[in-house]
Order: structure tokens, then C-alpha cells, then sequence
């Protein structure tokens, strides 16, 4: 049994400002791309009345979540490049359809999903390199 005395060690993870900002943007990508699921969900569970559905109110819920986590990252990135990294969300789309929803994917379609990627990559490395270096 612990007493008031005794202490248990402490687990800290420290995490650079610009790591904080990215794994924001992360959190981003991710709200974005399950809203984008669930809001299908909720369309085609109910074509007449989507609203009605339960999957569509989550979806909204994680958009506001996503526009909470967007603004945190504008606080500390620089727009420009928070817009190019938030463009993962073309990946994360398009794959969590496939696994969650069935969709299924063309071959241009997933060059596509490629060079997105391979874009962001390049637009976002060299900045997060140089604010860690800062």
C-alpha cells in the first residue's frame, strides 16, 4: 500500500513545440477522415433523412473536434505548411473507405493516393527540420 510518503515514478514524455503542433495536425487528419467515414455511414444508412442517423451526429462531432485541433496548430505552424500536411487527409480518406466501407480503390486512383503522400512529405520535412533545429 502507498503512503503519503512514498511517491511512484514519474513517466514524462517531452515533446518538442513542433512536435506537439504535428501530432495536432495528426489529430486533425484522423477527426477529418472518421467524420468523412461516418457521415457516409449516416447517408446511406437513412438517404432520406441522414440527420436522423446517429453516425451523422458523430461525424459532426468530430469535425468540431477537428476545427478545435486545427486552431491549436495554427498556433504554432505556419499555415501554409499546416495546410499541406492537413492534404494526408486525401490518404487517410480513401483508405479508411477501403478497410471500413468496402470502396474500393482504382489503381490511378491510388497513384494518386501516392503522390499526395510523396507531396506532403516534401512540403512538410524541410519545415518541421528546421523548427526542430530552432
Amino acid at each position: 500500500m502507498l503512503t503519503s510518503e512514498s511517491t511512484l515514478p514519474a513517466f514524462s514524455l517531452k515533446l518538442a513545440a513542433s512536435t506537439k503542433a504535428y501530432l495536432k495536425l495528426g489529430a486533425c487528419a484522423g477527426l477529418a477522415a472518421a467524420g468523412e467515414v461516418l457521415l457516409k455511414i449516416g447517408a446511406t444508412a437513412q438517404p432520406d433523412a441522414p440527420l436522423t442517423h446517429w453516425a451523422t451526429w458523430i461525424g459532426i462531432v468530430f469535425y468540431v473536434l477537428n476545427f478545435v485541433a486545427w486552431l491549436e496548430a495554427l498556433k504554432t505552424i505556419p499555415v501554409g505548411v499546416a495546410f499541406a500536411v492537413q492534404s494526408i487527409v486525401q490518404l487517410i480518406v480513401p483508405i479508411s473507405a477501403w478497410l471500413v466501407l468496402h470502396e474500393q480503390i482504382s489503381s490511378a486512383r491510388a497513384l494518386g493516393i501516392l503522390l499526395v503522400f510523396v507531396g506532403v512529405f516534401l512540403a512538410a520535412a524541410p519545415s518541421a527540420i528546421a523548427d526542430e533545429r530552432l
